[in-house]
């Protein structure tokens, strides 16, 4: 049974540019491919993101609202004034079917869906068990995850680890949930750097990339750690870092100095294109306590960066097990690192053996075609 065309509002956390922005937007080209007009709702109608979309020709709306985790009381409060009634008063005329809310941390979505009396999916993408800054206030996992899933029709999940978070912690019934991967890849977008450079040997300085902010989710300190004990062992590497500073930075910054690596470490904010520098001796490392997908990882797949992560969750699900370690282990991770840029044969092995694992993850007709049928026999469930 194919589903008519849907009018769908999506709602954003932020106005600013991030990865679950990213996720957002990739998730808005897919419901398009299936013929579904998307419209998004931010918190404010000043940021990045949001100017992006109205470039994109995206319809825009924008009201103030908080964030509901880690206090979920203060997120509430919010919730209970004339705003959300006088929000839906204006949405109304727009005649929306669905309302899709992106990321765990808002309540809105669910009473919006409320007041004009349609259903109210979540697209999570946080595994708030595991990140400490968005562990609820006041109330357990459990509890919060209930009690939106009491005012929710479905649940997407950036990955299979969210999902089973999302089973586990908020006994959500599986078939209520489907995993949607906020990105998708195929033969012909892979590039590899090493075209352009086929002997990694002639680069001398190996390239560390970090992309993330500097929090302590993102653990960047556990990177300085593996350039030092890479120096020691008599290679020549610098470090990249990519993002906004956060709850990390201070530690972050204060390890640059205390172990004498100012001159190795180049910190260089936010960026659109933080590959843009990568040269074929340049490996993209994951140093994540928890990470509930990981855009980074195709990203730089498809750029022909290698990727060696700590098992943290989504890309242990894109990533060969050569391409793993365990969180915490210097020493094992140091000597992945090592196999890969010491040895231009066990570069090209590891690029072609992490492409062939995220293509049958990431394929993208399998994953529209997986959210035509979730479309279809979900959006009938719930009547639209």
């Amino acid at each position: 049974m194919k589903v008519a065309s849907k009018k769908i509002l999506l709602i954003s956390h932020s106005s600013h540019p991030g990865g679950a922005q990213n996720s957002l937007l990739h998730l808005i080209n897919q419901l398009e491919k299936l013929g579904h007009s998307c419209s998004i709702l931010f918190p404010s109608p000043h940021g990045g993101f949001i100017e992006n979309c109205i470039a994109r020709g995206i319809s825009c709306f924008h009201m103030p609202f908080r964030w509901a985790l880690p206090n979920p009381a203060e997120g509430l409060c919010g919730l209970m004034d004339n705003t959300i009634r006088l929000a839906a008063e204006q949405l109304k005329e727009h005649q929306f079917d669905l309302i899709i809310t992106n990321t765990i941390v808002l309540l809105i979505g669910a009473e919006l869906a409320l007041h004009l009396r349609i259903p109210n999916v979540v697209f999570v993408l946080e595994l708030i068990n595991a990140d400490d800054s968005l562990k609820p206030a006041g109330i357990s996992v459990d509890s919060y995850v209930q009690y939106l899933d009491n005012k929710t029709s479905g649940w997407l999940a950036c990955s299979n680890t969210v999902k089973n978070m999302l089973i586990d912690f908020g006994k959500i019934k599986p078939e209520k949930i489907f995993t949607f991967y906020p990105q998708t890849c195929n033969k012909d977008s892979f590039r590899s750097l090493a075209d352009s450079e086929p002997d990694i040997t002639k680069n001398k300085i190996w390239k560390i990339i970090l992309i993330g902010e500097q929090s302590d989710r993102k653990n960047p300190v556990f990177g300085l750690s593996v350039l030092k004990l890479l120096q020691q062992k008599g290679h020549e590497v610098h470090l990249e870092h990519f993002g906004i500073s956060s709850s990390a930075h201070e530690q972050f910054t204060s390890e640059i100095i205390r172990q004498g690596l100012s001159d190795f470490v180049h910190c260089n904010g936010w960026s659109e294109a933080p590959l843009n520098n990568a040269t074929a001796k340049s490996i993209h490392l994951i140093t994540a306590n928890c990470e509930p997908f990981g855009l980074t990882v195709p990203e730089c797949i498809t750029a022909g960066v290698p990727v060696i992560s700590s098992r943290c969750g989504g890309p242990e699900e894109m990533l060969p097990n050569n391409c793993l370690y365990n969180i915490g282990d210097i020493a094992s991770c140091t000597t992945l690192i090592e196999s890969i840029l010491g040895d231009e044969k066990e570069y090209q092995k590891t690029l072609s053996t992490s492409r062939l694992t995220l293509e049958k993850v990431l394929d993208d007709k399998k994953q529209i075609e997986s959210l035509r049928k979730w479309t279809e026999t979900h959006f009938s469930k719930i009547n639209l």
